[in-house]
């Protein structure tokens, strides 16, 4: 059974607190031997404020980014649902429609998707792209120019989504700012590692606590840049058990 230990889920939890440790411990050295030259003041609390809202901006933006890649895999899911109800219909009404090539290019859809999300290629998109020639064929066969409307909408969202993903994955959201951030934790962990208070049990505590907040942070940053992982990666993962289930419907096919 998975613990706090063993999952992969706590990863980011585990690599912060054996950091925070060895934090801990440089810090009683330093105490130990009377390195501590940086007096508590207002300033250290105005750092360490302006520090909070610092990693809370790039944060939030990071995060914005993350609850949109969330909605992705669902559009692509529902598009690629009412795009398969559609040519259940054509097939009873169409017989020389190619049913199988059009479902066959639908799964394929699905597959290449999930494998696209961690090479960083668009293989679905190209994929997605060979629907068109399903279309030109409806429109010869005499199906109403609604119903292609529609399926072509549906297209364009699977595209749409494949390249706000794509996208997303590949290129990091302003890197300067993440320089920023890390050049700000580093920084502060020094200020925090030198300043002295009035013990050594308060100084652990307080080190401690504002340690583990701003690399946490840090490290949460850096996750949700890259909403999906390799399953199980972490528990912060972009889950895409809709692709799933539509996988699994699509597969019962005959």
């Amino acid at each position: 059974m998975d613990t706090i230990f063993t999952s992969t889920k706590f990863k980011i939890f585990r690599e912060t607190i054996v950091l925070v440790l060895l934090i801990l411990i440089t810090k009683t050295l330093l105490s130990h031997y009377g390195w501590e030259f940086i007096s508590t003041s207002s300033l250290l609390t105005s750092i360490i404020s302006g520090s909070i809202f610092v990693l809370g901006f790039i944060l939030s933006g990071t995060y914005r980014d993350y609850k949109e890649s969330e909605y992705v895999p669902v559009s692509i899911s529902a598009a690629i649902e009412s795009m398969h109800n559609d040519a259940i219909l054509f097939k009873k009404e169409y017989k020389k429609f190619d049913y199988a090539t059009f479902t066959t290019t639908l799964k394929s859809i699905l597959d290449l998707f999930k494998k696209d999300l961690l090479a960083h290629t668009k293989k679905s998109y190209f994929k997605t792209n060979e629907l068109t020639l399903a279309f030109d064929q409806l429109g010869k066969l005499g199906v109403p120019a609604n119903y292609i409307v529609k399926l072509k909408q549906d297209q364009n969202t699977i595209l749409r989504g494949i390249l706000r993903v794509n996208y997303i994955q590949k290129i990091q959201p302003i890197p300067s700012a993440y320089i920023l951030v890390q050049s700000i934790v580093i920084g502060l962990m020094l200020i925090l590692l030198f300043t002295k208070l009035d013990s050594i049990f308060n100084e652990l505590i307080a080190v401690g606590f504002i340690s583990f907040i701003f690399i946490y942070m840090l490290k949460l940053i850096k996750v949700l840049e890259k909403p999906f992982h390799e399953e199980g990666s972490t528990m912060d993962d972009v889950s895409l058990f809709h692709l799933k289930e539509q996988q699994t419907r699509l597969a019962k096919e005959k």
